[in-house]
């Protein structure tokens, strides 16, 4: 479906994207931007979360009452600090759903080796934060 939509838009968009500036000339074409809107508050909230998980000690354990009360203090001073950008990032049910999804990704579990459970709890974190400049380069371009 994905390439269905992109082909509407441009035949050559696989050819577009291997030359240098082509992404941004892909997404230009595009309009209009939803995306930041509807997933940038769950890629925010879930960035919380792992950035919370990151910042653990090996060795460890956070359940998930204790994960969300870390998250709401360390996503509100995010916002204050503006490295999310809106306060409905910021909500139990959401960082609830993202300790879920970190536990479905084994990013919980105290039984594998320290080391390497901080290293992808870090990576993790690094990803949603790409994410997450990734969906404000899409706001930006979605602005007048």
């Amino acid at each position: 479906e994905v390439d269905q939509e992109l082909s509407r838009v441009n035949n050559e968009w696989t050819d577009l994207l291997e030359r240098e500036g082509g992404a941004d000339n892909l997404l230009g074409s595009l309009a209009p931007y939803v995306a930041h809107s509807v997933l940038l508050p769950f890629v925010e909230a879930y960035r919380v979360v792992a950035d919370v998980l990151a910042r653990q000690e090996p060795g460890t354990e956070l359940n998930e009452k204790d994960c969300v009360q870390e998250a709401l203090a360390y996503g509100r001073q995010a916002f204050l600090q503006r490295r999310i950008s809106s306060e409905a990032s910021i909500g139990k049910l959401l960082f609830s759903n993202g300790y879920r999804l970190f536990d479905n990704q084994n990013l919980i579990s105290r039984d594998q080796a320290a080391g390497s459970l901080r290293e992808k709890r870090l990576e993790t974190s690094k990803t949603f934060r790409l994410l997450q400049r990734r969906l404000e380069r899409v706001r930006a371009a979605a602005l007048p």
